[in-house]
């Protein structure tokens, strides 16, 4: 990864007139409405399922660390000190994220095209929803062929279902790491290796 000046001159400081995060829930809210595909929840991710994901992320210390599909950045927050690239498709939750984590990198681009240019080792953690997915086969596949050349230390990744969502793309280790029942829908993290 090549770390760029991607920061849009309207990346100021968080808001300070939205400590509630009122802004961030009514364009999850909004994006959720327009493509649920494309957010795959129902509510963003809760403080129990974030706070567990940055309890990875802080234990397993990785050379770079990435996001995949941050949406308005719930986990981010509980991981910004660790510096996180940021990877989202949306063109809003990428303009928000801009916004509120400035000292951060954001991509706005596909996780698959990401994936295909990283050029260093990195941990990810990956948001994007598979089990509705229709882009799930080639995201998977770019997950495998990252991981195959070397550049995946690990990918810790949240999903509502019962198997991980991982599964067959290579790796050695596959644990699921925590179940959440204080999330809606509740969730299960899986730690790939």
């Amino acid at each position: 990864m090549k770390k760029t000046a991607l920061l849009s001159a309207d990346s100021s400081a968080s808001d300070t007139n939205d400590p509630l995060g009122s802004k961030d829930f009514l364009l999850f809210f909004r994006n959720a409405i327009i493509n649920p595909r494309s957010v795959g929840a129902l509510i963003p991710a809760s403080h129990a399922l974030s706070a567990k994901m940055a309890e990875i992320c802080n234990s397993l210390k990785p050379s770079a660390l990435v996001e995949l599909g941050p949406g308005t950045g719930v986990i981010t927050e509980k991981i910004r000190h660790l510096d996180p690239t940021l990877v989202e498709i949306d063109e809003k939750f990428s303009k928000r994220l801009r916004k509120k984590f400035p000292e951060l990198e954001v991509f706005n681009e596909c996780a698959v095209a990401f994936l295909e240019n990283l050029d260093q080792p990195a941990g990810v953690i990956c948001s994007i929803p598979l089990i509705n997915n229709p882009a799930a086969k080639r995201i998977k596949a770019a997950i495998a062929k990252s991981r195959s050349a070397g550049h995946l230390e690990w990918v810790a990744i949240y999903s509502y279902g019962k198997t991980n969502p991982l599964n067959g793309c290579g790796f050695n280790n596959e644990h699921l790491v925590a179940k959440i029942p204080f999330n809606f829908p509740p969730a299960r993290i899986w730690l790939n290796s």
